[in-house]
This record gives C-alpha cells, structure tokens and sequence, in this order.
C-alpha cells in the first residue's frame, strides 16, 4: 500500500500542531481565553479529517468505508492526545474527544461537498447544527464578559443572569442571592475572574444578611492573577456575622498590602472568596451587594 510522501508529512505534521495545541501549557488567564482554546479541537480536526480523506481515498472506493474509517482514526488519535494530556497536568476530557468529532464531521462534510455529494446548502445546515452548542455557549460568554464589564463597579450581581459565569461554589448551594453552605470544611462562595482593575478606587464593599440565629464566622480571601496560593501571598480577613444584615468596607490599600513578600496587584485582581471554616450544618447566607466605591 503506497501513500504520497506529501500527505503523510501533511499528517505528521497537523498531528503535532495539534498535539502542541492540546499538550502544551498554553498561557489562558480568563475563561473566555481557555473556551476559546478548546474550540480550536473543532478546526484542528476539521483539517485533519481532510487529510486523512486525502491519504486514504485510494485505499476504499465506496465512500462510507472511507468516512467511516476517517472517523476511527480521528476518535482513537483524539482519544489518545486527551490520555497524554495527563502528563502534563491537564486533565483528560470527553468534551474535547467530542468536539475532535465535531471537527471530524465538518471536515467529511465538505468533502461530500467539493465531490459534489452533498449541496452548500446541506453543507451549512449541517455545519451550523454540528457548531450549534459551541457557537452558543460561546456567545453566552461573551454577553456575560460584556454584562459584567457593564455593571461595573459592581463585582457580582447573583441575581442577575452573567453571575452563572462567574461565581463559583464549593460545598455549597445557591438560589439566585441565597447561597447555603452545607456541612463540611471551607464551603464558600467564589467571584470567579471579578473585573480585574480596581485602580482608583478606595474599597471593596459587600452587604451579607446572615440568616440564622446565631453569629457565623465569614473569611474573606482576595488574590491577583500573581497569587502562588500560599496563605501569605494573599488578603484573608475573617467576619463575625451577627444575625441580620450586615455591611462591610475593607479598603484597598489594606488589600495591597496584605501579601507578606510583595504588594498585590489590584491592577489584576484575580478571584475573591467568601467561605466558612468550618460548618457542622447548613448555613443561610444572603450576598445582597459586592462592588468596589
């Protein structure tokens, strides 16, 4: 069985791009950077597919052994690129096995379509319902960056819809502003990416109504996009929370300051966390306001 030297070293070469692509660290500091990072499996593959359509179409006449086998080799080539991943500390992921199937699928799709097997217009229906999700939650995204830039000053709004985005929950529940932390060690409430440059203004400043019947101890924990997760290197202030309402105003410059070996960067604030020590059964609390003034 002889192949074009041309079309394996097309093929050596997309299977490393797209190895590096998937293997190598690559710096992404904000959600919307890693998204997009992962929907690249989608025209990676895309391109892919053609080329092993490419390499392999002399090999089987009938197209559907030749779609067919294009498809297990881009299943078992994805399969095995998410296994290596593990060595690099990245964890192995069906989401992306699935979008190298998308990408797979686009890629055979045109190909009916320059052989004249399928019309541009089936082609982009069926492209569009392949990318569907994707473009979608995609777009999503990217209204909720756009909403959280527009609320600003204010850091999280839980009642509004762009805080699916970014708030965060660790042994606890939320019912829109009501979050409840359930039994356990370090249950909180996490403001995943805040608007990062707080530059020129003087305090954080958030309103908790406690919910139940006695005091609860309430830690607060800010940190920049510099943090090496040591407990010195950060902002960690602790809040007795009498039943009712309560307001807090931590000023900024007490923030900056707080990192032992260097002053954090409020210029690039990287997440706030609110959480409990310590919670030997659920325990009400009612965020009605976090911003900056």
């Amino acid at each position: 069985m002889k192949y074009n030297k041309f079309n394996l070293l097309l093929v050596l070469i997309l299977l490393l791009s797209i190895a590096g692509a998937t293997l190598l660290q690559i710096p992404s500091h904000t959600m919307l950077a890693q998204n997009l990072q992962n929907l690249l499996h989608i025209p990676l593959f895309a391109v892919l597919s053609l080329v092993f359509i490419r390499l392999f179409s002399g090999v089987f006449q009938k197209p559907l052994a030749l779609y067919l086998t294009v498809v297990i080799i881009a299943l078992l080539a994805g399969a095995l690129i998410e296994v290596l991943q593990g060595f690099t500390g990245r964890p192995f992921s069906g989401t992306d096995i699935i979008r190298d199937m998308i990408g797979t699928g686009i890629g055979i799709v045109v190909h009916a379509w320059l052989v004249k097997r399928l019309t541009w217009p089936a082609v982009m229906i069926i492209i569009l319902a392949l990318m569907a999700k994707d473009s979608y939650q995609f777009a999503l995204m990217l209204q909720h960056y756009h909403a959280r830039n527009a609320a600003f000053p204010l850091l999280l709004d839980l009642n509004a819809a762009w805080s699916a985005t970014f708030s965060g929950l660790r042994l606890a529940e939320r019912n829109r502003d009501l979050v409840i932390y359930k039994a356990g060690a370090y249950p909180g409430l996490s403001v995943l990416e805040p608007y990062p440059d707080w530059r020129g203004y003087r305090a954080l400043v958030f309103v908790v109504e406690n919910l139940e019947e006695s005091p609860v101890q309430l830690v607060l924990r800010v940190h920049d996009a510099d943090h090496n997760f040591q407990h010195a290197d950060r902002f960690n202030k602790a809040f007795r929370l009498s039943p009712g309402i309560n307001a807090y105003r931590i000023p900024l410059k007490a923030i900056a300051s707080s990192p032992q070996q260097r002053v954090l960067d409020l210029s690039r604030v990287g997440e706030i966390i609110f959480f409990i020590p310590k919670v030997s059964s659920d325990t009400r609390l009612r965020f009605d306001h976090i911003g900056l003034e």
